[in-house]
């Protein structure tokens, strides 16, 4: 619980880092210079609009026609006959991104005026200049500035003969250009160039747009349409487009009832759904790029006006139907005069000129697809998902784990980003999420990972030097072992337990006692360490230890037996030492088994020991308790011997089923850590005893004594022997009903 508490922590402030960046207007400008351009590139170029021409000026095209390369020099009757030929070609709009605010030949202005006002369907550019003016008191001080834009128009006869009108300003943030204007509050809310384009390409549908606009309820409208009144003059278009406008900002609802309008045709949807996102949309808009420089179709000025290009055939010449927009547009020239970095800027300098984005803000209005950036609500929520679930997956999964993860996670954020902006033109946070929250959630989450795996591994290593050398501890938790989760596994584990401390205990006193049991451990404990085997616990006088855990060896059973052995022969000598020093020896029983086992740390919060459990556990306590009856020192069970690689000295002692048991268990004694001193005649006596074993099972009673008194003859000490020869008395008096050779111990 604690971990998903700190994961969820880590999660809530990925979350709210990445939305106080993402919100702040430094996130804002952060996206539009890292996300968009992300966007736009994985996007790659889109086809733009059939309806859309630009006759472009280059460097080239004054040379081809014999005239001077700059184009201000070319006479302007030269604009006349370009506009001749477009009208002529059935061209639907013509628009100049070209100033013509001072007068030059008046013959050639003339010229250039007449065929405006004859095409009928010419927008001319307004030019937008802006200065800071100063804000003086009665007095005449100056108390501040403030900045002042103004029009200016192109000369008279061209500004009356035109059909529209309108600037067409580029907002820069830093160096790079994102976004345009179709409507400029600044200067009364005029429309822009492109959307001057869009309502006088669709003044062949007039009629029919203005019976929509009275059938949705939009006061101010020309009454007679049909008669040309509200698009006659670039004035009145101006004025007819600045009461729609005010209409439809004034109507939220309105844009969706022209849209749902019936009776119309697809064409006529199509154009009208325009209009209304036109008026209805924000003054401010982002570009959606069609590509690099010549995504739109592009036909050189000369092209058009010589006719006799070899790259242009008449076929490529077709403008019918279209809306063209003329400036300079050079696709070769990285100096060329009017040029705008945009996302699509190519790697050898050539940037879109201002007359293609003039075109593509248009085929963006036409298509009512300009890009929108998410409300701020869904980016919120975005953000806060996005960063929430990545900080949290980061610290809660496994390294090995989260990291891949976290970057799978991301890999869809962003492609589903990408398919809303390549589908519906929707802007999503997608730098923020990928650059922000996303290093910081791994780092936060690796970080936090890198502190808990130190503090675990001083718990366990805490924990575990209680009950294992430290050296094998570091190299299990470099290995990656879970020391201290529960797990199943087959272990041999030992009990032994010192004879008599009650009465030793009495005699010695508190204090005594203490120190003996001190003693006494720490011989027996460095023989269980030396092989390797885990120090469970001590309990009173008596020692639990498990071989196979934390760390598992082919020949546990092995380690067991032999720390067994090692303890005996240990205890053997401290008790010479004991008895040189008037104190009394210290006998104990030592009981193996083999058994599948669960190991763990195992208690409440407040207590935890690590230890094993089991029935395999039970049944090696009962053996070492079965040393009493056997006058046995060191007793293995049937699994135990079973799982033996070496070579011991042992014998077949029982046959036996352990108080709360149903299943007999075979019971052998290690003798092993005797000596000739200690057990004589050791392997004849094991051999008689076998023997003895074998008629006592059988039932044959007196031949069991034989070979058991045959033994005792051998080694008179062993106690086990005469054990065996007192069943076989008490068998012979009292016979069973039905004897199968197995021994029933009813004590623990």
């Amino acid at each position: 619980m604690r971990r998903w508490l700190i994961a969820c922590a880590m999660g809530i402030v990925t979350a709210m880092i990445g939305l106080g960046i993402g919100l702040s207007p430094l996130g804002t400008e952060f996206e539009k210079d890292v996300g968009l351009p992300w966007l736009f590139s994985l996007r790659g170029p889109v086809e733009a609009p059939s309806e859309i021409v630009i006759v472009g000026i280059n460097e080239g095209s004054g040379r081809r026609m014999g005239l001077p390369n700059l184009p201000r020099d070319w006479p302007r009757s030269l604009h006349g006959q370009l506009v001749r030929k477009l009208t002529e070609a059935g061209a639907s709009v013509i628009v100049f991104d070209m100033a013509f605010t001072l007068a030059k030949s008046p013959e050639h202005d003339l010229a250039f005026a007449t065929a405006v006002a004859q095409s009928n369907r010419v927008v001319l550019f307004q030019l937008l200049t802006g200065k800071r003016q100063a804000i003086t008191d009665r007095a005449g001080r100056n108390t501040g500035w403030v900045w002042v834009e103004q029009l200016r128009s192109p000369i008279a006869p061209l500004a009356q003969a035109a059909r529209g009108l309108g600037p067409w300003p580029l907002p820069k943030q830093q160096v790079m250009v994102h976004q345009f204007w179709s409507f400029k509050s600044s200067v009364g809310d005029v429309p822009t160039l492109p959307g001057v384009a869009l309502q006088l390409h669709a003044r062949s549908e007039s009629e029919k747009w203005f019976e929509v606009l009275r059938r949705v309820g939009v006061p101010g409208i020309e009454s007679d349409p049909a008669a040309g009144g509200a698009w006659r003059d670039a004035s009145r278009v101006r004025r007819q487009m600045g009461v729609l406008r005010n209409a439809f900002v004034g109507d939220p609802t309105l844009a969706a009832r022209v849209a749902g309008a019936g009776g119309l045709s697809p064409r006529q949807q199509r154009l009208f759904r325009a209009l209304a996102g036109l008026y209805a949309g924000a003054e401010n808009r982002f570009l959606n790029f069609y590509g690099p420089p010549g995504s739109i179709t592009t036909i050189p000025y000369d092209a058009m006006i010589t006719g006799n290009d070899p790259n242009f055939p008449p076929s490529k010449l077709d403008v019918k139907g279209k809306v063209v927009f003329v400036g300079f547009s050079d696709l070769d020239d990285p100096g060329q005069p009017d040029r705008f970095y945009t996302v699509f800027t190519r790697d050898d300098g050539v940037d879109l000129s201002g007359v293609e984005i003039a075109a593509t803000a248009f085929g963006n209005l036409l298509e009512n697809r300009t890009l929108w950036q998410s409300d701020t609500l869904t980016t919120v929520v975005a953000v806060v998902l996005f960063g929430f679930l990545i900080g949290l997956i980061a610290y809660l999964l496994p390294a090995l784990v989260a990291v891949p993860v976290a970057l799978l996670m991301a890999a869809l954020y962003a492609a589903g980003v990408q398919y809303r902006f390549n589908a519906e033109a929707q802007w999503l946070p997608l730098a923020d999420p990928m650059l922000i929250q996303l290093p910081l959630a791994l780092l936060l989450g690796l970080l936090g990972q890198y502190f808990l795996e130190r503090r675990q591994q001083r718990l366990v290593r805490a924990t575990m030097a209680r009950y294992i050398d430290p050296a094998v501890t570091d190299r299990l938790i470099a290995g990656g072992v879970d020391l201290l989760g529960g797990r199943e596994t087959t272990a041999t584990v030992l009990f032994s337990d010192v004879r008599d401390f009650t009465t030793l205990s009495e005699a010695l006193g508190p204090q005594g006692t203490v120190n003996l049991l001190n003693d006494y451990f720490t011989e027996m404990v460095e023989c269980v360490v030396a092989e390797g085997g885990m120090l469970d616990k001590f309990m009173g006088d008596s020692i639990m230890a498990a071989f196979g855990v934390p760390v598992e060896h082919d020949d546990d059973a092995d380690r067991a037996v032999r720390a067994s052995i090692a303890m005996l022969r240990r205890l053997d000598d401290w008790n010479v030492e004991r008895t040189a020093r008037g104190e009394p020896p210290i006998a104990i029983g030592i009981g193996l088994n083999t058994d599948l086992i669960v190991s763990g740390n195992i208690g409440s919060p407040k207590r935890m020991d690590y230890t094993v459990i089991g029935d395999g556990v039970n049944i090696a306590a009962r053996l070492e308790s079965a040393c009493k009856q056997y006058s046995a020192r060191l007793l293995i069970s049937d699994k135990t011997r079973e799982m033996l690689n070496g070579d011991y000295r042992m014998r077949d002692v029982d046959e036996v089923i352990v108080k709360g048991k149903t299943e007999p268990i075979r019971v052998y004694e290690v003798l092993d850590y005797h000596t000739e001193q200690t057990f004589p005649c050791l392997d004849e006596v094991v051999a008689h005893f076998r023997e003895g074993r074998e008629h006592f099972a059988a039932g044959r009673w007196d031949d069991a004594i034989a070979a058991f008194g045959a033994a005792l003859a051998l080694h008179p000490k062993d106690r086990l022997g005469e054990i065996y020869i007192e069943r076989c008395e008490h068998m012979k008096a009292n016979p069973p009903d039905d004897w199968d050779g197995v021994w029933r111990l009813e004590s623990k």
